[in-house]
């Protein structure tokens, strides 16, 4: 088995020696070439059916069926597994956290810094603008 985002990576030997092929759409001309130079029989018409795939359906091509087929893929079933971690911590959440925190000192009896129930000053507006540079405005 062989699965590639990229075929023109995939040496033409290895693509030549998959039997059946499933292919969802692929717009990149390299691709498109390097896929047709591996499957024989491969025309114009099969190529700009390849690049107009809806997502979710793709091309199974065999040498055990006599043309290609369009088949519908099924969405996944298990959880995604790709979840991005916070990286700016608001100043909302500092200063919660930090009242918790001491919250927790009053009620042992332990003074309280009175600077750790202040927000940072700043401390998000340099972050927030690298990020809002590189990611766009922030969603609610």
């Amino acid at each position: 088995m062989v699965i590639s985002q990229r075929p023109a990576r995939v040496d033409k030997n290895v693509i030549s020696q998959c039997n059946t092929q499933i292919i969802m759409r692929v717009t990149n001309p390299n691709d498109l070439k390097a896929l047709s130079k591996g499957l024989e029989g491969m025309t114009g018409e099969l190529e700009e059916e390849i690049k107009r795939l809806p997502p979710g359906v793709a091309m199974l091509v065999s040498n055990e069926i006599e043309r290609p087929i369009t088949v519908n893929v099924r969405p996944r079933k298990s959880r995604h597994g790709g979840v991005s971690t916070q990286i700016v911590i608001r100043d909302e959440e500092v200063a919660e956290a930090a009242s918790r925190r001491a919250s927790v000192r009053h009620e042992r009896g332990s003074p309280t810094p009175a600077a750790a129930l202040e927000p940072r000053p700043g401390g998000e507006k340099k972050a927030g603008r690298l990020l809002q540079k590189v990611f766009g405005p922030r969603r609610a």
